[in-house]
């Protein structure tokens, strides 16, 4: 059941301006909207497409954090949802204008890269994150992260949130495997290292496999690499993905795949696993605690070709594939909205 208005009334949350979803927080908040509170107050941390655009959002939403929490008593709790680096800093801000007015906060990490980040400035960092009063960690390993190399005092668990699955009727073609990439196209999420393996081994792909990228970020330069090694038929960039679009793509493919650097625990992983997606992914952040056996998926060490070569080999091979799709689907219940909105009362009430 969603978050009820008596309790709504007391949180306001923080973060990326998320309309549309554009990436992992934005869908977070999205689904929090749409799927946990009854009533969501919000105010976006920042949006614009430039930096002078983005600063001068940050400095405008501060000024409307100090006059609703001068103006507003009955909000009582601030949640901020941050990332690493200047995404932290800024959400430092707006927790110290929360604690300037004498209210709770909530800093809820969801970036995959911040355990690099903390040893930038790790004294610095564990100030910042004493001085709230719960720190929400996505899995099991960023709760140990916080707990025991940060230091930090109140450490939950609060799982990624996806919304429930729509299936529809999709004929597949048993001879050829969909597989789905969904996320920045960026070296650090591994799609050149997937473009690179798909090109070395194209005529013993073609035919039986089709790669499908939904998202943003450096569509030129893989459109060329795609034109350049005449791999047209084999990976097909979708643009970027929502709404109708992603969820045709996510009942059309057969397997997920992300060979990232690092992540904390993507959404697309989760979303994945909801329509039955065998995953092959990299053994980073919280991924193995989700994508345990080989009915569920292959994990492999960030970077290394010759295993992602075998492992897209496997998959294709694999005619059992579909036997196991329900144990895929079970494991990503725990993250659906009702869940998720069970954890949130309790941590919220804790906190009050």
């Amino acid at each position: 059941m969603p978050i009820n208005k008596n309790l709504c009334k007391h949180i306001l949350t923080i973060a990326p301006h998320y309309l549309p979803p554009q990436g992992g927080i934005t869908q977070v908040i999205y689904n929090y909207d749409k799927y946990v509170f009854e009533e969501f107050q919000f105010l976006p941390l920042m949006k614009g497409k430039t930096v002078i655009a983005r600063r001068f959002s940050i400095i405008i939403s501060l000024i409307r954090l100090f006059f609703k929490l001068l103006f507003n008593k009955s909000i009582r709790i601030i949640h901020i949802h941050s990332a690493s680096y200047s995404s932290f800093q800024h959400s430092v801000l707006f927790m110290k204008v929360a604690k300037m007015h004498n209210r709770k906060v909530v800093m809820h990490i969801h970036g995959g890269g911040f355990a690099a980040y903390y040893e930038t400035k790790p004294e610095w960092i564990k100030s910042m994150l004493n001085k709230c009063d719960v720190v929400i960690a996505l899995t099991s390993y960023w709760e140990k992260f916080f707990k025991e190399k940060v230091g930090c005092k109140n450490v939950v668990q609060v799982n990624n949130i996806i919304e429930a699955p729509q299936y529809n009727e999709t004929v597949k073609n048993a001879a050829c495997k969909h597989f789905l990439y969904l996320g920045k196209v960026y070296k650090e999420k591994g799609i050149y290292d997937l473009i690179e393996v798909i090109k070395d081994h194209k005529n013993e792909f073609e035919g039986r496999l089709v790669l499908h990228i939904g998202g943003g970020g450096e569509i030129d330069k893989l459109n060329r690499i795609i034109g350049e090694n005449s791999l047209q038929d084999i990976v097909k960039h979708e643009g970027w993905v929502n709404g109708q679009k992603k969820t045709n793509l996510l009942n059309q493919c057969d397997v997920y795949i992300l060979p990232s650097y690092f992540e904390g625990l993507p959404i697309s992983i989760l979303e994945g696993l909801s329509y039955g997606h065998y995953i092959i992914s990299t053994t980073v952040g919280g991924i193995p605690e989700i994508i345990k056996g080989d009915e569920v998926g292959t994990l492999l060490t960030p970077g290394d070709k010759v295993a992602l070569y075998e492992a897209i080999k496997k998959t294709i091979e694999n005619e059992k594939l579909s036997e196991t799709r329900e144990k895929r689907i079970a494991i990503s219940k725990k993250h659906q909205p009702i869940e998720v909105a069970k954890k949130l009362i309790e941590t919220y009430n804790k906190v009050l």
